[in-house]
């Protein structure tokens, strides 16, 4: 609803901007793209975002590189353009635009040989204290791509991304902890990072710690809790809690009955991802041929 206060402020604003003030054009440009004192006009809050951007200010560069990368405000993805806007705002070192042309050069979007690119521009954010590279580096360090293996390493971006608070970089702790890579292995720290990250929702720890309640290891064996773990991780799409809680269902454990209807479910979920063992036993439920799961294979995986 357009009042007559906010009329008057969107007034303001579009006559100060008029005017070359670059806080007030950053202000219109939201009021069209939330219809605050003017109605909804993704088109002009575009051409206000452009226009500061053009000026020479980063985190507008980088709002715009957004925009184009989303598909926001109703414009067409355009990797190009999204490019264009998020370098020149890395290139004056704001660090989650850093980051971001660093994810670029790392998911293929820019070339498909970009991981040296995308190891620079990470580290470059990691020297801001961006924590989402700190923790692209520990992951990077860990696997050894576009690096040199080098676990001492991803412990020191990872440690630094855990003081910063990044939920993911507490499940890697949890991981380099329970593996012994780049520390000396220690359960209790393991399983202290773990299912701190999964309290916060993040996936892979909820199935690694559902898979140690499952296995047993460490602590009683308790099915209902390792279920409710995967069930979160499952919910958030991750095929490998849904393949193991179709075996958990299908034949039951500790303390949990079987139940085929909820294995079938999970499978089907596992499969419609893609997931080609999830379909095998899909089919091979009706003649009762499928092993029982065992998670320790595929505990502590770092993704």
């Amino acid at each position: 609803m357009v009042t007559t206060m906010s009329k008057e402020k969107f007034e303001e604003a579009l006559q100060l901007a008029s005017q070359g003030v670059e806080d007030a054009q950053l202000r219109l440009a939201e009021m069209y793209r939330e219809g605050m004192g003017v109605e909804k006009n993704y088109a002009e809050a575009l051409f206000w975002y452009e226009k500061v951007a053009s000026q020479g200010g980063a985190l507008s560069q980088l709002r715009v590189g957004m925009i184009y990368l989303m598909g926001d405000l109703g414009v067409e993805v355009d990797d190009l353009k999204a490019e264009y806007w998020i370098r020149k705002s890395a290139e004056q070192e704001e660090s989650y635009a850093m980051y971001m042309l660093a994810m670029l050069y790392f998911d293929g979007t820019l070339e498909e040989s970009g991981i040296p690119q995308a190891v620079y521009w990470a580290r470059k954010a990691a020297e801001k204290d961006n924590i989402d590279a700190l923790d692209l580096l520990t992951s990077l360090y860990i696997k050894g791509q576009g690096v040199k293996q080098n676990f001492s390493t991803a412990v020191e971006y990872c440690r630094k991304a855990v003081d910063a608070g990044h939920v993911g970089a507490q499940m890697r702790l949890g991981t380099m902890y329970f593996r012994g890579y780049g520390v000396e292995a220690n359960f209790e720290q393991g399983f202290y990072w773990t299912e701190k990250a999964a309290e916060q929702g993040d996936k892979y720890a909820q199935a690694n710690l559902g898979g140690i309640y499952y296995e047993g290891l460490g602590v009683a064996p308790d099915a209902v809790k390792a279920v409710d773990l995967l069930n979160k991780a499952a919910e958030q799409n991750l095929v490998k809690a849904q393949l193991y809680l179709g075996s958990i269902y299908e034949y039951g454990a500790h303390n949990l009955p079987a139940d085929v209807s909820k294995a079938a479910y999970w499978y089907r979920k596992a499969a419609e991802h893609g997931n080609k063992d999830a379909l095998t036993r899909l089919k091979n439920m009706k003649s009762g041929s499928n092993p029982r799961l065992s998670m320790k294979p595929t505990l502590y995986l770092v993704e």
